[in-house]
């Protein structure tokens, strides 16, 4: 009886499917997602089936994820569509699909290792590095992606892709913010993000020397939504260098935390000398303060470090420090062999007139004008006069005393021109050694001071040596570090450079 209703069964379905090969077929159920599809591992080479058409299907169903980010087939569809030709097993086929390098681009992904997941679980791995634009994501005429990988083995041509995920070098922002981030800040308290800060504010005294390490990264420039107004404005330089950047909201000079409050940040930025007066107010209304220093090399390395951690941009953070660590490299491999006796005794002063009289002043011991002078092989002088808390006043009859071989004059945020002209010209200061050998100099600046904790301490520091030991860096062309650090450090290229920077140089550049 079992075997004569099977028979039945199996006669009804045999007449079904030819009464429907005769009539038009109804419309399709809505495709599933890929995972539906049955994936060939391709663990052996591939066969010599007719090659797989590109597919013409469409929709917005996510066929394929990103190191977080979906793509659907319209999102590839939209894309550069790209046909290739490869060989498989001895024969040339074509297909049709998107480059794997433009898939990771749109992702804003980077890394160093790329690896593929099929829809069962089978994975590949492959160097980044040995992608080519002939590397694609091709359609299958059965539904779905498969990794084409023209030279290079069959064990990486993926069928049914549905994962691509980037390890080694960094993270994208969008798998970053996936998970979170944890900063640890200059003041050593860990600050817990659910996801990367988007909209990122700047109070507070000194925001311009906070506000120019973040434009070390490109996110900034979405993500940095306002600034103090410190001095009349916020940067003369950001000013210049980001389209519209004076028209966002920023905020007044010395704004409190209800000034700040409205512009709801989910992430404040300032130096650590605020945390008592203005951080510690923003953290009891549950804002996330992040503190930087910013005062010696070491803390600038590590504060760039947070920085790139909560723009979850950690490649760039290494970049920024590597550079750095390069121009110290170099001065101090230039200072092999020096003697403490060979150094030169060096003075770094400030001049501030508020009235009529010129009045000087001299650095803490360690702050970044006295360490510029130390790491280019300087002897400072003044560091038994200077206080720990500010700059120091001096007066004539002291710097006469110290009786440096150079001095290093600092006109903050004005040009030096006049005050050099005025110094070089007084019967006082021609009585001085330095001055009578020509070893009088204006501390460089453009937009703001190279002597200043702001990223161009590497400038400063740079310049610093071809003074004090111009025979041993004589091979240095001060000009071609600044087209070099701005090149590098914000993008610009030497016609900007020459537009934006060069106009506004100030001091002994050479």
């Amino acid at each position: 009886m079992h075997q004569r209703f099977w028979f039945v069964v199996l006669s009804l379905a045999l007449l079904a499917g030819l009464l429907m090969a005769g009539c038009q077929a109804p419309p399709a159920e809505p495709t599933q997602a890929p995972t539906a599809v049955p994936t060939e591992v391709p663990t052996a080479a591939p066969t010599d089936a007719p090659a797989e058409e590109p597919s013409e299907e469409g929709g917005d169903e996510v066929v394929v994820v990103v190191s977080g980010v979906p793509f659907t087939m319209d999102d590839l569809k939209a894309m550069e569509q790209v046909t290739v030709e490869a060989m498989q097993k001895d024969e040339l086929k074509e297909y049709t699909g998107v480059r794997i390098q433009d898939l990771l681009e749109a992702a804003s992904v980077q890394g160093a290792t790329l690896v593929m997941v099929a829809e069962d679980g089978y994975e590949a791995e492959v160097p980044v590095s040995s992608l080519t634009e002939r590397c694609l994501l091709a359609y299958r005429t059965k539904g779905g992606l498969r990794a084409v990988m023209p030279d290079m083995g069959t064990d990486v041509w993926v069928k049914g892709v549905v994962e691509v995920k980037c390890f080694g070098e960094a993270e994208s922002a969008a798998e970053s913010a996936g998970g979170g981030v944890t900063v640890t800040d200059a003041t050593g308290q860990a600050i817990e993000f659910a996801e990367l800060p988007q909209n990122i504010v700047v109070p507070g005294k000194g925001s311009w020397m906070v506000g120019h390490p973040l434009y070390l990264f490109p996110e900034a420039s979405e993500r940095v939504l306002a600034m103090e107004v410190r001095k009349g404005n916020v940067s003369d330089f950001l000013v210049a260098l980001i389209p519209g950047f004076d028209e966002r909201p920023h905020l007044e000079h010395d704004a409190a935390p209800e000034q700040i409050a409205p512009l709801k940040p989910d992430a404040i930025v300032m130096k650590s000398y605020m945390a008592e007066k203005l951080g510690a107010p923003l953290e009891e209304l549950g804002f996330p303060v992040v503190y930087v220093q910013l005062e010696t090399p070491d803390q600038f390395f590590s504060d760039v470090t947070t920085i790139g951690q909560m723009f979850g941009n950690d490649e760039r953070a290494e970049e920024v420090v590597a550079f750095y660590q390069s121009k110290m490299d170099r001065i101090q491999q230039g200072l092999e062999g020096l003697d403490e006796a060979e150094k030169p005794r060096v003075l770094v002063i400030q001049y501030n007139a508020p009235g009529e009289e010129m009045a000087f002043e001299v650095p803490p011991v360690s702050w970044m004008q006295t360490l510029e002078v130390q790491l280019a092989g300087g002897a400072p002088v003044w560091t038994e006069a200077a206080g720990g808390g500010g700059w120091e006043v001096v007066n004539f009859e002291q710097i006469a005393a110290w009786a440096p071989d150079k001095i290093f004059l600092i006109v903050f945020r004005a040009d030096p021109d006049p005050v050099m002209e005025k110094l070089k010209a007084d019967p006082a200061w021609q009585g001085l050694q330095a001055v009578q050998d020509g070893e009088l100099y204006a501390f460089p600046a453009d937009f703001y001071g190279w002597d200043v904790p702001d990223p161009r301490w590497v400038l400063g520091m740079t310049w610093a040596a071809t003074k004090i030991h111009p025979d041993r860096f004589a091979d240095v062309d001060i000009m071609e570090e600044v087209y070099d650090f701005y090149g590098q450090m914000y993008g610009m290229d030497q016609a900007a450079v020459d537009e934006i920077i060069v106009p506004q140089l100030k001091g002994d550049i050479q």
